[in-house]
C-alpha cells in the first residue's frame, strides 16, 4: 500500500475518533453534536482549531487546557488513535484483498464489491451503509 494511502486511512481514522469522543461525551449529557462548538469542560473556553488535532494537539498541551490548565481525560487521544489504527488494519486488510490497481477505493468495508464512486454507498443486499472516498 502506498504511502500516501496509510497517511490518508490513518487521518480519516483520527478524525473519525475526535468526532466519536464528541459523540461518546455530548449523547449522554443530553447536548448537541454540532453545536456550542468544542469547548473545555472545566472552564468553557472554546477550543481553538490548532488545538483540535487529533491526538497531537493533546500531546503538545501536555494533557491539559491551554486556558485554564485543567487535566484533559487521557481518554480523548486513546479513542483517537484506537479508530485510526483500526480504520489503518481495514484499510490495509482491503489492500492485500484487492490487490488494488492504479486507482484505488479507500472503503471502510472490504467485503464491498460495487463502489464506482466517492460518498455514502448503500449495498441493498446486505442492508449496510459504508463511507467511500475515490483517490485519484
Amino acid at each position: 500500500m502506498p504511502a500516501y494511502l496509510v497517511f490518508v486511512a490513518t487521518c480519516f481514522g483520527l478524525v473519525i475518533g475526535s468526532f466519536l469522543n464528541v459523540v461518546i461525551y455530548r449523547l449522554p449529557n443530553g447536548q448537541s453534536v454540532v453545536h456550542p462548538p468544542s469547548h473545555c469542560p472545566s472552564c468553557g473556553a472554546s477550543v481553538r482549531a490548532f488545538d483540535n488535532v487529533p491526538v497531537l494537539a493533546w500531546l503538545w498541551l501536555r494533557g491539559k487546557c491551554r486556558d485554564c490548565n485543567s487535566g484533559i481525560s487521557a481518554r480523548y487521544p486513546a479513542i483517537e488513535a484506537l479508530t485510526g489504527a483500526i480504520t489503518l488494519h481495514e484499510e490495509l486488510s482491503a489492500w492485500r484483498e484487492r490487490k488494488i490497481g492504479k486507482h484505488p477505493y479507500v472503503i471502510l468495508d472490504a467485503r464491498y464489491e460495487k463502489v464506482r464512486h466517492g460518498g455514502i454507498v448503500i449495498d441493498n443486499q446486505d442492508q449496510r451503509f459504508m463511507l467511500a472516498i475515490c483517490i485519484h
